[in-house]
Parts: structure tokens; C-alpha cells; sequence
């Protein structure tokens, strides 16, 4: 059942008072991330499922994201993997069961300092990769039709008929 409208000011509230997901970046930088996550709870609100949680896993995500992009520019080698094996844990919790982080490292640009460039690209990443989490109905022309399926089901489910009970004799 998707979250209700109350549910879903509650979630983006939670979001903004979460400092977590913002504090190792500007307030522009900041408002970037915090964007697109508000359109990550919207997308979140339409599906079945246990909304809170997902936007727990969400804002794990997030946070997670703001280390890595955040620190990038001040961390070496060893502390960018450090940050980039956290995000990559949270990453299934939020749907990316198949980004690996070769990938991850591959769309960062090489100007670790330019923080924007990162979180875009971070972000650009994840919106390429995130998977199908709403199934459409199927379409009209995709059904069979409906005599199909119900002589289908009636011959299913009708007796059998057995030579040697139907000979027409009722002794």
C-alpha cells in the first residue's frame, strides 16, 4: 500500500533533520544530495512495503554518500576505500544489488576536490542503475483472452470420463 501524504512530510522532515546526510558537504552540495533524495522518498511512497524502513536504508544511503563525496577530497587511497566499502553495504538495502565498486570508483571523476563533480556523477550513477521497484499491470493486450483462460480452467478441473463406467448401461 503506498505511504500516505502524512507519511510522506513525515519521511522528508526526518530527512532534513538528519545531519548525517549533509554534513560533510556545503550547503549547495549540500541541497544537491538532499534534492534528489526527496524524489527518492517520493518514488519510495508509491511502492508496497514497509515505508519507514526503506527510508532508514535511505537515509544509511545518503550518509553514506556524504562521507564518500564529502571526505574525498581530504582522504587518501586507503580512506576512500574505507568510505567506498561503507556505501557499498548499504547499497543493497536500497535496491543496487548489482553495482560493484570498480563501478562506483569508475564514475567519480578524477578531481577528487570538486565535490560537486563527484556527487553528480555518484548521483548520475545510481539513477542509471537504480532497478524496476513497480511492477506495471500488465496490459490488455498481454492478458488472453477471457474465454481463453476460463475454457482453459474448465477443462482443468472437469471429471474425467472413464471407459469402462460410461457404457451406457446402468446396471
Amino acid at each position: 500500500m503506498p505511504a500516505s501524504p502524512k507519511q510522506l512530510e513525515e519521511e522528508t522532515i526526518r530527512l532534513y533533520e538528519t545531519p548525517a546526510v549533509r554534513e560533510d558537504l556545503d550547503d549547495a552540495d549540500a541541497e544537491v544530495l538532499l534534492t534528489w533524495a526527496e524524489g527518492q522518498i517520493k518514488r519510495l511512497a508509491q511502492e508496497d512495503g514497509d515505508f519507514a524502513q526503506k527510508n532508514r536504508f535511505l537515509r544509511q544511503l545518503l550518509a553514506r554518500i556524504n562521507t564518500l563525496v564529502g571526505q574525498r577530497p581530504y582522504v587518501d587511497a586507503a580512506g576512500e576505500q574505507h568510505y567506498l566499502e561503507a556505501l557499498m553495504k548499504v547499497l543493497p538495502l536500497n535496491g543496487y544489488h548489482d553495482l560493484t565498486p570498480e563501478q562506483v570508483l569508475a564514475c567519480l571523476p578524477p578531481d577528487r576536490a570538486d565535490v560537486r563533480a563527484n556527487l553528480t556523477a555518484l548521483l548520475d550513477l545510481l539513477n542509471r542503475e537504480l532497478p524496476p521497484r513497480l511492477t506495471p499491470p500488465p496490459t490488455a493486450a498481454e492478458l488472453p483472452p477471457p474465454r481463453t483462460w476460463l475454457e482453459a480452467a474448465l477443462r482443468y478441473h472437469a471429471p474425467q470420463s472413464d471407459a469402462s463406467t460410461t457404457t451406457g448401461d446402468p446396471t
